[in-house]
């Protein structure tokens, strides 16, 4: 009120109303104007916020059909490998079958061959393995034979 000179004490204090109403006045403006900016600046963030969320949600289904393609393809892969895998051991287990069935005893005595053991039961490999008089038990392909050594030779 310095720069301000009232003549009467009622004219001092019209003066004080009307500086105090001014203030009221301005006070009630900022709070509208804050109230609006905060509003606005909401409304602003929402929109951002709703932007986010449809670019977070797209970005996810993006990645999940991504991802989904990728674990179809990975499927493909090894089912590709997989029949690949079990072709190729098929083939080693005919083949290991084939070698197998190559070298089978029945096969052999088939062919002509015969194995010969001692009474004991014991393979002879060698002339040695058998003395004048031991008793062998020949196999062939049909049966067993029955025989008494009578003499050995080395060759």
């Amino acid at each position: 009120m310095a720069h301000c000179a009232s003549k009467t004490p009622t004219a001092c204090a019209e003066a004080l109303v009307d500086i105090a109403l001014e203030v009221v006045t301005r006070g009630e403006t900022a709070w509208s104007d804050i109230a609006e900016i905060v509003s606005t600046t909401l409304d602003v963030e929402r929109e951002r916020l709703a932007r986010s969320a449809r670019h977070a949600a797209l970005g996810a289904r993006t990645r999940l059909t991504v991802e989904r393609h990728r674990l179809s393809t990975t499927t493909s892969r090894l089912n590709r490998s997989l029949e690949t895998t079990m072709k190729s051991e098929k083939q080693s287990l005919d083949l290991f079958a084939a070698r197998l069935s190559a070298v089978d005893p029945v096969r052999t005595l088939a062919r002509g061959w015969s194995i010969t053991r001692t009474d004991r039961g014991t393979v002879v490999r060698r002339s040695a393995d058998v003395s004048p008089g031991d008793t062998l038990v020949t196999t062939v392909s049909d049966g067993t034979i029955t025989s008494t050594a009578t003499a050995t030779a080395t060759d």
